[in-house]
């Protein structure tokens, strides 16, 4: 929230208010205009004022303006002919100011002699000056580097009197300052859009399009040591003055030399992958590890007159790793394994002798 305050002058309306004789060759409709009417104030001031309807302001007439007592005039050496201007119809040239000026010729030149004591301005149309056009309104500008400045707060008649036409007057309020407070809320809004290549301001690298990428810059794939340059449109808006417009964000990046690996060293260590840690290496397997074993030779031919009585075939396979059995549970150390009953030699013998037979008794008989 911003506090704005400023003074409101209401002498300005005051200033407006006419007086003039009756006389019908007088000046018409005078006034004065102050820029700030506050007391002890230096203000710019506008002087207007219409000829009679006969009158024309012509070369070496004046119009002189007097103020009265209690408005200060800056001294006669610092006025310049920059603070004054004239238009009677036309815009003349101000040629010459001080208390006693010097007019040069001229069809557009007037001067201008000010005198600090009496407090008047005199303005005179030079030799050579083209007449205004008959009851034309004159225009006189007051104060720019240098101003009058205002008396005490009171009401204050100034008068105006041309060659021809009788004097007028026009009456000024001089008023305490009123002081005003608005408040007022700041915006600042921010835009941010992509950019064309061909816009951009670079640093002498390669040109990136971000027309449609607002919000991010698709470098894409770089070369390493190489310059690239993107923009984006930065358009910032306010309702505070003085707040600048950024036109173009250029952002410049350069990727370092070892971002990427030379093509033949990547070639050569694509196959290569490393180890997760805890995991043995796996055992490389050929391509001849995976060929079907050749068929067995046929058996000999039977010599003639003989029999082979064969047994059957019957072969062992050891259990698939997934369907194992289960280990036997570990015996509880409060329930040691009982201990086999003791076996004498005698019964050692007898166990042995009927193992032996029951071997001999299931062996395959074999005929020749």
């Amino acid at each position: 929230m911003k506090k704005i305050y400023f003074t409101v002058a209401f002498g300005l309306l005051v200033s407006q208010l006419l007086f003039s004789s009756a006389l019908a060759s007088s000046l018409q409709n005078f006034k004065i205009t102050l820029a700030d009417s506050r007391a002890a104030t230096a203000a710019v001031e506008t002087a207007t004022v219409q000829l009679s309807a006969g009158n024309t302001f012509a070369a070496n007439q004046t119009v002189v303006i007097t103020w009265p007592a209690g408005f200060v005039f800056p001294a006669d050496g610092t006025w310049t002919t920059g603070d004054f201007s004239f238009n009677d119809g036309t815009a003349r040239t101000v040629v010459a100011v001080g208390a006693a000026p010097v007019c040069t010729a001229g069809s557009n030149n007037v001067d201008v002699t000010t005198n600090q004591t009496n407090r008047t301005l005199t303005v005179t149309a030079c030799s050579s000056y083209n007449a205004s056009s008959p009851g034309a309104i004159i225009a006189f500008g007051i104060g720019n580097t240098n101003k009058i400045t205002n008396p005490s707060v009171a009401s204050y008649t100034i008068t105006v009197k041309e060659t021809t036409d009788d004097q007028s007057a026009a009456v000024v309020v001089i008023t305490n300052g009123v002081s005003v407070s608005v408040t007022v809320t700041e915006a600042l809004n921010f835009t941010v859009t992509g950019d064309t290549a061909i816009s951009c301001p670079t640093t002498g690298g390669t040109k990136v399009d971000t027309s449609n990428d607002p919000t991010s810059v698709p470098f894409g794939l770089v070369i390493p040591g190489a310059f690239y340059d993107a923009c984006q449109q930065l358009t910032i808006s306010s309702n505070a003055t003085g707040v600048t417009r950024q036109p173009f964000r250029r952002l410049s990046y350069r990727p370092p030399a070892a971002t990427r690996l030379p093509k033949a060293l990547a070639t050569a260590l694509a196959p290569i992958r490393p180890l997760p840690l805890g995991r043995p290496a796996p055992t490389p397997v050929t391509a001849t590890a995976w060929k079907t074993p050749p068929a067995p030779p046929p058996p000999p031919p039977t010599p003639p007159g003989q029999r082979i009585i064969v047994a059957p075939a019957f072969s062992i396979s050891k259990p698939s790793p997934m369907l194992a059995l289960p280990k036997p549970p570990k015996p509880s150390p409060r329930q040691p394994r009982p201990t086999p009953p003791a076996m004498s030699f005698t019964s050692a013998i007898v166990l042995m002798l009927g193992l032996a037979n029951q071997l001999e008794l299931t062996r395959p008989p074999l005929l020749i």
